[in-house]
Parts: structure tokens; C-alpha cells; sequence
């Protein structure tokens, strides 16, 4: 598919590209709070917006939820109880961006591409799911942790269900 600056669509197209890839970025870190709560051992709900501290249970403010942006602003600690945040979780999260960037880029913002990304973190969150726990964790976890994914890639497939439409 090649842009066109006098297209009508390009435009819109440039608007949907961008968003995708911001969306990317978002769903980085809640695919890495998704993953982080099914091999924690905390009562966290799993049906709120909210980001907590998986040491102290604090409520993470919405600056403090920006991914990689926060890491780095808070020096890779809690900003609450200064407890360091695993370098793996924020490997993970700009593995998963950089997954999701690359595979939009590398199939043309298809739903292809889409399809891609919700069977590998499916299939990566099992896997370190697995490492870490040993057992998977309890059915009714999983199956929330299920329904979310559907919701969150569902408002994320819209996306590219408009680019096709542009």
C-alpha cells in the first residue's frame, strides 16, 4: 500500500498509523501488568484500570502508568516506596512494543498483523506464566485475564478495521 500526500485518505491513513502505534505502546504495559498479576501472588482485581505497586499496593497515578517513560522518570524504582521495578518487566514491555510496532510495520497494519499479536502475547504470557509459576494459576484468573485481552485487542482491532475503510 502506498501513500499518496494528495490522497484524500492519507491524511486520516497518517492519523490511524500513528494511533496504532500509540496503541502499540499502551497495550505494551498492559499486556506486562496482565502477565506480572497471573505470576504474582497478589489479591490485585483484575477487573479495574487501576495500576498498583505489586510491593506496596499503592495506586499508581496516570503519570506513573506511562510506559518506559515512567521507568526511566523514576529511576526504575516505585516512586511511592522506592522498591526497584524488575528489569525484566520493562524489557518485556519494550520487547512487547517493539513486537507490535515491528509486526504492524512488517504486514502493513493488516488484521493479519493484529491476529499475529494477540496469538504471540497470548502464547508468551502463557510461557512465562509457566516459568514463573510453575502451574498455571487458577482457571478463573486465567479466564479474566481471557475476557480482557478480547476487550482490549478488540478496541485496538477497530483501529485497523478503519484503516481498511479509509
Amino acid at each position: 500500500m502506498r501513500l499518496n500526500v494528495r490522497d484524500k485518505g492519507f491524511f486520516m491513513k497518517s492519523i490511524l498509523y500513528i494511533s496504532i502505534i500509540l496503541a502499540s505502546y499502551i497495550i505494551s504495559a498492559y499486556a506486562t501488568t496482565d502477565i506480572s498479576r497471573l505470576v504474582s501472588d497478589t489479591k490485585q482485581k483484575y477487573f479495574t484500570l487501576d495500576c498498583y505497586c505489586p510491593n506496596c499496593s499503592h495506586k499508581l497515578s496516570a503519570i506513573d502508568q506511562i510506559p518506559v517513560f515512567s521507568f526511566y522518570i523514576n529511576h526504575g524504582k516505585c516512586k511511592y516506596c522506592k522498591t526497584q521495578i524488575p528489569l525484566l518487566d520493562h524489557m518485556l514491555e519494550v520487547g512487547l512494543f517493539l513486537f507490535f510496532t515491528f509486526s504492524n510495520i512488517l504486514f502493513k497494519f493488516s488484521l493479519t498483523a493484529f491476529t499475529i499479536q494477540v496469538l504471540c502475547y497470548e502464547v508468551i504470557k502463557i510461557f512465562i506464566v509457566r516459568f514463573y509459576k510453575k502451574q498455571l494459576p487458577a482457571i478463573s484468573h486465567i479466564f479474566t485475564s481471557l475476557v480482557l485481552n478480547i476487550l482490549i485487542f478488540g478496541i485496538y482491532s477497530f483501529m485497523f478495521i478503519l484503516l481498511k475503510l479509509i
